[in-house]
């Protein structure tokens, strides 16, 4: 018996022993039962072993039955006639007689062995292959990364595999195969089969009246041209009415400034590709070029349009003899301009015009893919003045870096949504055949075709949200009071019409305060609130400080310390000035908007400055005297700091001997002082719940790790609670604590003291 039989027999023997001791609960009974089960298949065979077992387990062979009784009337009568000694046999031993009633048997183990999984198509027969290889050129070589490593990805599609290999030498793309596997030109992959089967093809003058398009088979004829279209190529075939319309109608130049001549032969080749080019092998922005040298560029949207020159494709991949063939809604007339001829034109002149005051004109100039809705000079001169100020912004919206074509937008109304240049959302909606753009401008002119791109004509400028003065971002979110505060002091003008600008606008409930300032108070207070540069809620650093539009005054900006925020990857909610903020990135056409909790006020002091005029720190203000951390401060280092800053209710607690020391010895103060500093800006806001394993600490000007934590309305440095929060200085940030952080006590007796307010903890026992 060959080594792999004696395997399976072994196999066998085992599960066979396992439902026998299935109710077994030991396990050595189950191996008892397996020792029984080799005894067994030594002495009968495997055949009489495996009867055995399943007359033991009443295994009915009733598929088999069924099977007989249909078959009974194609039996000779010879073959009817069996013995019952026969029927006995095979009643007792079905598993001999069908391998699929063995194998029901054990259905999660033997199905397995039964079928050998089959090849993928593109292993079997009629594959064709094509390996196309590219030298990289343009990244550097990376400094720190020696040897050379290949990268390789596949992707699967209906009648393709393809895979590209990377080779990079250290680091840098140097080579790039691909390799492509189809089936070959007559064959395809049919449903349900994996192996490439003969296809039906047809002559190409067959297939073109089959599918509609004999008008165009026609003209090729007429042009005798037959021949151009046969071969291994692509041909887009317009519908019969699509050429009617073509050719029998004065129709509108949408693909070309001036109108020449129909020129039937440059049409037909440029509906030719001089390769076969299948559904699978389309990309989007794609650009074949045609027999005449044209391109036709290729775009699809959502719903699985696929459209080229803005012409939809319809039927797709229909086999030639020795091409392939695709239907079109439309003619394919040769595109020569692009998009800055085609604006070019004289109805477009202003429109032109405000494109290159606002150096947006060398932008279309490239080979990069544009979609313009062109103001017409009518359109242009319906726009607000008001709007005037943003109007790069606007320019800006009226331009999308994709080919955007009229057919994208569905006949249902459904709208079609896209990015501008600005990052802004346009809409655009078919409605009663009426294409419009953010339910203002109307398209006039549609899907004039450039060589990069697509230009739309419509008849009025669409101002985005982001292309509004910030001032009418106020009006629109209801920040009337801050807008009214601005115009009362004279700044309305300058928020609007600032080049950059970021503008920080507190809630309505908080403004009482500036309310009742003077007005040359009121304009300082509201200058704080403006700073001349763009900048985004991501541009907001901790610890990074802000010019304002108030001569030498600074924002200091500072994240809250929340372990969890930073286990997950999220940005930390911010701050300015320890003032939350509530809303953030409102776009206005200069810069952006930010929504705050309360009004900035501005640091007049230091640290030094503000522990000198409080009188609830005067026994700290002593300590402070003589220390190092007071000359270090008095120099403004460090900068961007923490003071944790005990009151002197919280000096009551400590012994007379433990003050006097802190007084007088200022080497043990400034030790002790310094685990009050932590070297970062951190606001009350910024500390957050803080329970195990998710602990929060912050490191001291000591290096010791200090806890942090908001429990109940509290916050919590260590085992004390914060008494008055943010108090804002020029160098850093004071919090009022109660109680003295003091580094725990060594007794001679080898014990440990933790002192709180009215108790000691002692632990003891130590070396």
């Amino acid at each position: 018996m060959s080594g792999q039989k004696l395997s399976f027999f072994l196999l066998v023997s085992f599960l066979a022993a396992a439902t026998t001791a299935q109710w077994i609960d030991s396990p050595a009974d189950l191996f008892s039962s397996f020792h029984k089960s080799l005894s067994d298949l030594a002495s009968k065979g495997v055949e009489d072993m495996l009867a055995d077992e399943a007359a033991e387990v009443g295994v009915k062979d009733k598929s088999r039955e069924e099977l007989e009784k249909v078959d009974d009337d194609n039996k000779d009568e010879s073959a009817s006639q069996e013995s019952t000694e026969d029927d006995d046999k095979s009643s007792v031993n079905p598993l001999l007689t069908s391998t699929d009633d063995f194998f029901s048997l054990f259905p999660n183990i033997f199905r397995v062995l039964q079928s050998p999984a089959l090849k993928p198509w593109w292993q079997g027969d009629n594959v064709c292959k094509e390996t196309e290889e590219k030298e990289e050129k343009g990244e550097d070589a990376h400094p720190f990364l020696i040897g050379k490593a290949h990268f390789s990805s596949c992707k699967y599609m209906p009648n393709k595999y393809e895979c590209i290999t990377e080779v990079r030498e250290r680091g840098k793309p140097t080579k790039k195969t691909i390799v492509t596997y189809r089936c070959c030109h007559g064959y395809k992959v049919k449903p349900g089969t994996q192996s490439c089967q003969a296809a039906e093809t047809k002559p190409i003058d067959e297939l073109a009246k089959e599918l509609g398009a004999g008008k165009f088979l026609d003209m090729v004829k007429q042009e005798d041209m037959l021949e151009a279209i046969k071969g291994a190529k692509t041909v887009f075939m317009p519908k019969d009415e699509a050429m009617d319309e073509f050719l029998n109608k004065e129709a509108e130049a949408t693909n070309e400034i001036e109108r020449s001549a129909l020129d039937k032969k440059a049409i037909i080749l440029n509906h030719i590709i001089p390769e076969i080019k299948e559904t699978s092998d389309m990309q989007d922005n794609m650009v074949l070029k045609a027999e005449d040298g044209f391109g036709l560029r290729l775009s699809s949207y959502p719903g699985g349009m696929v459209t080229v020159n803005c012409i939809p494709i319809n039927e797709t991949d229909k086999e030639t003899e020795d091409g392939v063939v695709h239907t079109v809604e439309g003619v394919l007339t040769p595109i020569k301009h692009d998009i800055t001829e085609i604006l070019s034109q004289e109805k477009f002149s202003k429109f032109r015009e405000l494109l290159k005051e606002h150096n947006l004109w060398d932008t279309l100039n490239g080979e990069s893919a544009f979609t313009v809705f062109a103001v017409n000079n009518e359109g242009v001169d319906k726009l607000d003045p008001s709007s005037s100020m943003c109007l790069a912004t606007i320019l800006r919206h009226h331009i999308v870096p994709i080919t955007v074509c009229s057919k994208a937008a569905p006949a249902s109304g459904k709208k079609i949504s896209m990015a501008d240049l600005g990052s802004s959302w346009l809409h655009m909606s078919n409605k009663d055949d009426q294409l419009m753009l953010d339910d203002k401008a109307v398209v006039i002119t549609r899907d004039i075709v450039a060589k990069n791109g697509v230009v739309h004509e419509v008849d009025q400028f669409v101002v985005p949200t982001s292309g509004q003065p910030a001032s009418e971002l106020m009006r629109r979110t209801k920040h009337t009071r801050f807008l009214d505060l601005l115009e009362k002091a004279g700044l309305k003008s300058e928020v609007d019409k600032r080049k950059d600008v970021t503008v920080f606008i507190p809630l309505e409930n908080s403004l009482d305060e500036l309310e009742g300032l003077e007005p040359e108070k009121l304009k300082e207070a509201l200058l704080l609130h403006i700073v001349p540069h763009k900048l985004t809620s991501y541009d907001l650093r901790n610890n990074s400080t802000l010019d304002t539009a108030l001569n030498d005054a600074k924002l200091t900006v500072s994240a809250s310390k929340n372990i969890l925020s930073s286990l997950i990857g999220s940005q930390s909610p911010m701050t300015i000035q320890c003032i939350p903020l509530t809303r953030v990135d409102g776009r206005v056409c200069n810069g952006y908007a930010h929504e705050i909790e309360r009004p900035v006020q501005i640091a007049t002091g230091t640290i030094l400055d503000m522990i000198q005029n409080d009188e609830s720190l005067a026994t700290f203000r002593e300590i402070l005297q003589g220390t190092k951390l007071e000359e270090q401060l008095k120099v403004g280092l460090p900068k961007h700091i923490t003071l944790l800053a005990p009151t002197d209710v919280a000096f009551k607690d400590l012994s007379e001997e433990k003050l006097e020391k802190l007084k007088t010895d200022k080497e043990f103060a400034d030790k002790v002082l310094r685990d009050h500093v932590i070297n970062d800006t951190l606001c009350c806001s910024g500390v957050g719940a803080s329970s195990w394993p998710f602990i929060s600490t912050v490191r001291t000007s000591s290096g010791k790790e200090l806890e942090t934590d908001r429990s109940r309305g509290r916050i919590m440095f260590g085992r004390f609670s914060v008494t008055s929060c943010d108090k804002i200085t020029k160098d850093g940030i004071v919090h009022k604590i109660d109680g003295v952080l003091l580094p725990p006590e060594r007794h001679p007796q080898r014990e440990i003291i933790f002192k709180r307010p009215n108790s000691e903890i002692i632990l003891a026992g130590f070396k």
